[in-house]
């Protein structure tokens, strides 16, 4: 099931998808995971976090949809960008699992994710993921390519991939995770990734517009701001 709200500004976006968000933590029972992107979906998480009381952090585990393997203080890292965005309260959750960038092959570090992350999902009473949408339609670190073949690894049923990007070395939750989400939360803000969402009711092959990969999620709630201000 998928639900749209639509809102005029950024701003309103932003307050309401932190307020469900933080009605669907605080009325939730017994272990939660939470996965979260990085860029500007977290600013439906900071909103959020103000609105949850201790208990409820401290039922709440912390995991990444996906990252670039930058430096730990880069400003392209999406783990920074999540600390940034929980503050003082990541030490009040139950535990938080992030994408630790080393020295391995992006492919063994994805095998070690995925065994950590299975843990997580395996022992949740409810998963919630929150993703934005890029203007290709890119969800997670799943990027838009015109050779089908490329696009491949995101939908083989593994967990999590490494890869080289056109920009990163990356890894990425995969098609394999939106399967098993309890809900996706999405933040969105923006006349293009307006354009971005209105394509997920069309009938597009992922490779060119990976947002479409949200139909075979259970539940979806999407909240766009029609305008950046």
């Amino acid at each position: 099931m998928t639900e749209l709200f639509q809102y005029r500004t950024c701003a309103d976006a932003v307050v309401a998808a932190g307020d469900y968000l933080a009605k669907q933590l605080s009325e939730s029972e017994g272990n939660l995971t939470l996965l979260l992107a990085g860029g500007s979906c977290l600013n439906a998480v900071r909103q959020a976090v103000k609105e949850l009381d201790d208990s409820v952090l401290g039922r709440i585990h912390l995991a990444q949809i996906d990252e670039r393997v930058v430096p730990p203080d880069d400003p392209a890292s999406n783990w920074l960008q999540i600390k940034d965005s929980v503050g003082a309260k990541l030490n009040k959750f139950a535990s938080a699992l992030p994408m630790v960038p080393s020295v391995e092959e992006p492919d063994d570090l994805a095998i070690s994710y995925e065994m950590q992350l299975m843990g997580l999902l395996e022992t949740a009473d409810e998963t919630i993921g929150v993703y934005g949408i890029g203007e290709d339609g890119h969800i997670a670190g799943m990027l838009s390519t015109p050779d089908p073949g490329e696009f491949t690894q995101f939908l083989d049923g593994r967990l999590v991939v490494g890869f080289e990007g056109r920009d990163f070395t990356r890894l990425t939750t995969t098609a394999a995770l939106l399967t098993k989400l309890s809900e996706i939360v999405l933040l969105t803000c923006g006349p293009a990734k307006v354009k971005a969402v209105e394509k997920i009711n069309l009938e597009l092959a992922p490779h060119k517009h990976p947002a479409q990969l949200l139909k075979d999620a259970s539940r979806v709630s999407l909240f766009v701001g029609e305008e950046l201000a």
